[in-house]
């Protein structure tokens, strides 16, 4: 194989892009603009005595009181509370469901295909 053109000068310069690896709830609230005293709140919540969490819900009112320090992350398939000091061990959680049986985390209630999605509500034996 021939080596590339050759350069003769060659300059390289720092780039400071602002990258941050995300890699977890915490990450995500260190990123994320925070409001008065240090929250990243979910639309459509009321919060009292509360800081320094990062609140993220969809579908409901979410109330917190004297709280500090959380990520609770509310979604269709589960609920997660947790300390954000914690929250690096979600690989253990997700162990445990699969091993409860659970499908929550391969099998999102709202399912999309390319025509619409469905919701599925419940599972059983004839349904």
């Amino acid at each position: 194989m021939e080596p590339l053109a050759k350069i003769e000068q060659v300059v390289v310069e720092r780039l400071y892009a602002g990258y941050s690896d995300v890699d977890g709830w915490s990450a995500l609230w260190e990123i994320t603009d925070k409001g008065e005293q240090g929250i990243v709140p979910a639309r459509g919540t009321i919060l009292k005595d509360t800081s320094d969490s990062y609140i993220y819900g969809q579908d409901r009112l979410i109330t917190t009181l004297g709280i500090d320090n959380l990520v609770i992350v509310d979604t269709p398939d589960a609920l997660l509370i947790a300390n954000k000091d914690s929250v690096q061990d979600i690989k253990k959680i997700v162990s445990q469901i699969k091993e409860s049986g659970c499908n929550e985390h391969h099998q999102h209630r709202q399912v999309y295909r390319p025509w619409a999605h469905y919701d599925s509500i419940d599972n059983g034996k004839r349904y």
